[in-house]
């Protein structure tokens, strides 16, 4: 009897949309429409990059892409120095937001190339790499570099934001290089990285750097105080979710939120890490 009651709950639910749908001329196509609008409006947040890096880890594990570039792979850091990031066309340049993205280029070091998108209205829109924006100095570049930019990725990003002066946009934010970060608050200068994670990191093993692929930011509003970035984390080990509300100011801070999954097994994993170079130190030659 309960499934008998059951089953008619169902037929009365079918003729119910059957009714709506005639009654309102909508087609399949429309309906159709009308879940895709649904699905599209819900939020991008922290566990929509979760079920991402989830979906990732079900699949196996392929290296993020490598761009070494004739005439700017391996040249020393002043040289790279020389690849300047347009201000005019910084993304939100000309929104009157407190906050502007640049972008690092291939080079010197950092050959890995990644996605960046930005989340407009909870929807994520990939920026694409455009040679147009850089400035490349008196760098030599190769007959064969137009062809390659077509189909280059950014190596990361740096975000700029009135930290010492309200006038003045600078930078106090950057994302590049394996899974490295580091921020700056108001009148200092750069100090500690940090980094996503750390993989057997000692003398007896070889260190896996796992990488920050893909960034998702936030387009901030003009009033808000802090800008949030989402990252996916790949690796030959692990994949990993992470939230980064970061806050500029007389002290910046950065809120960290983050899911990591094993690929395998893992002698030594470091949370949190950091990493510097020093400022003064015993192998200094003396001041005085």
């Amino acid at each position: 009897m309960k499934k008998l009651n059951i089953y008619l709950a169902l037929i009365a639910l079918v003729l119910c949309v059957i009714i709506v749908i005639r009654k309102n001329d909508l087609t399949l196509t429309k309906v159709a429409s009308l879940l895709a609008i649904s699905k599209t409006s819900e939020t991008f947040n922290f566990h929509t990059v979760d079920a991402i890096a989830k979906q990732k880890l079900k699949s196996k594990y392929s290296p993020t892409p490598e761009f070494k570039i004739p005439g700017l792979d391996g040249i020393s850091f002043d040289d790279y120095r020389q690849i300047e990031y347009k201000p005019d066309v910084a993304i939100w340049k000309n929104l009157g937001l407190p906050y502007q993205l640049h972008f690092f280029h291939p080079g010197h070091i950092y050959s890995n190339g990644i996605q960046i998108y930005e989340v407009i209205g909870e929807k994520p829109v990939e920026i694409p790499y455009d040679a147009s924006r850089f400035n490349f100095g008196d760098l030599p570049l190769s007959d064969e570099f137009a062809e390659l930019s077509k189909k280059l990725r950014y190596t990361g990003f740096r975000v700029h934001y009135p930290i010492n002066q309200k006038e003045a946009l600078e930078e106090f934010l950057v994302f590049q290089g394996a899974s490295y970060f580091r921020a700056i608050s108001k009148d200092q200068v750069y100090g500690l990285s940090g980094r996503g994670l750390t993989i057997n990191t000692g003398p007896k093993d070889r260190e896996e750097f796992p990488i920050f692929e893909s960034f998702y930011i936030k387009r901030p509003q003009k009033t808000d105080t802090s800008i949030t970035i989402y990252a996916i984390m790949n690796g030959e080990s692990v994949v990993g979710s992470y939230e980064f509300i970061v806050k500029p100011g007389e002290i910046t801070t950065i809120d960290v939120r983050a899911k990591i999954y094993l690929r395998k097994k893992i002698k030594r994993l470091g949370f949190a890490p950091i990493t510097s170079m020093y400022l003064y130190g015993e192998s200094d030659n003396p001041i005085l």
